[in-house]
């Protein structure tokens, strides 16, 4: 067995060449484990916000009925309830309570949730409001509001108030699509 200097083929005895073989580098290893670690944590961000957003669009799918409620009374009335039993709901706003909800009121045009514990962690005691709002050909959409927002010109401030208001409002970023659309629209 020879070796030559400057080559990096190792001869055998049989005379064929063979590469000198190598491991990584510990620098080689600790930049792929970087980037590893960087690509994991972008991914778990990404799915805790699919997460998020998914418990978002289900608890406001499952608020149809209650939204279905509020535009009968006010289309038979031609004002708002000022409580949920105006529109045929028990008193207490947690007997609304939906899989990811502690809690479901009702002011006005508005349907103001707060998440419970189940959750996702990032908005559990977090508040989402949406509000009826007329359409030029006279039908309703629902729109996302800040959950503390003072009340528009023309209400009143009594029962447009909300018992949890020290909550803190949901981020927009978690907000359901069509209130994120609505607003990249404007």
């Amino acid at each position: 067995m020879s070796k030559r200097s400057g080559d990096a083929l190792i001869q055998l005895a049989g005379g064929k060449p063979v590469p000198d073989i190598r491991g990584f580098t510990l620098l080689e290893m600790l930049v792929a484990a970087s980037v590893v670690l960087v690509l994991t944590a972008l991914l778990l961000s990404l799915v805790q916000l699919h997460v998020i957003r998914h418990q978002v669009a289900s608890t406001e799918r499952s608020l149809a009925g209650i939204q279905e409620k509020l535009l009968d009374f006010h289309d038979q009335l031609a004002q708002w309830p000022s409580r949920r039993t105006d529109v045929r709901l028990d008193a207490d706003p947690a007997s609304s309570r939906t899989s990811y909800t502690q809690a479901v009121e009702i002011s006005g045009p508005a349907i103001v949730v707060t998440f419970g514990r189940r959750a996702h962690p990032r908005i559990a005691g977090m508040q989402l409001k949406l509000e009826a709002m007329s359409n030029d050909d006279g039908s309703w959409h629902w729109r996302c509001r800040e959950a503390n927002a003072a009340t528009s010109p023309g209400q009143s401030a009594g029962p447009q108030r909300f018992a949890a208001v020290e909550a803190m409002t949901l981020p927009p970023r978690y907000h359901p699509k069509a209130c994120r659309n609505a607003r990249s629209a404007s």
